[in-house]
């Protein structure tokens, strides 16, 4: 199997599960659905930065602007489960945190009943017909291509990049 046809079954493998967790968590918007949601979420996003240096499209860039903005819905309810967790680890040793940890729970009920309305706002459709058209072009540029020289490239790239950044 030649190098993009396994990043194009990846790509389909990554869309399948995200498509799975938004399905689950539309019926059952809880804590654990929408965290599976988020993880689902970002590995087909990096999947889709790593297509978008091997094969940049307008639609892979849409593609990704759209998740990450569903992605982002979620920050605050998730920054809200985390803290729970590391206080309530800490409840007995901090008692004064209980006030807070009181707030934090009123919080993240109020940002789960909202779930359900942001699930709704996801534009399904136009993502789908994004997903569609970004696989259409990367099945075209990359179906039959051998990537290793281009990927090996672009890691040296963005290690080249990080080691700029650093040093600035």
């Amino acid at each position: 199997m030649h190098d993009g046809k396994r990043l194009l079954h990846a790509l389909d493998s990554l869309w399948a599960k995200y498509q799975k967790r938004l399905t689950d968590c539309h019926h059952r918007p809880t804590e654990e659905a929408v965290h599976k949601l988020r993880i689902s979420t970002r590995r087909l996003l990096a999947l889709i930065e790593l297509l978008k240096t091997l094969s940049p499209h307008p639609s892979l860039q849409k593609l990704r602007k759209n998740l990450k903005t569903q992605l982002d819905a979620f920050d605050e309810l998730r920054d809200t489960q985390v803290m729970l967790l590391e206080i309530t680890a800490k409840q007995d040793s901090l008692p004064d945190l209980l006030p807070f940890f009181r707030q934090l729970q009123l919080n993240e009920q109020w940002l789960l009943a909202q779930t359900p309305a942001r699930l709704q706002a996801i534009d399904q459709p136009k993502i789908h017909a994004r997903f569609k058209k970004s696989h259409a072009h990367l099945s075209q540029t990359l179906g039959k291509a051998h990537l290793k020289p281009r990927i090996l490239t672009v890691i040296d790239e963005t290690y080249q990049a990080v080691m700029a950044r650093y040093q600035a």
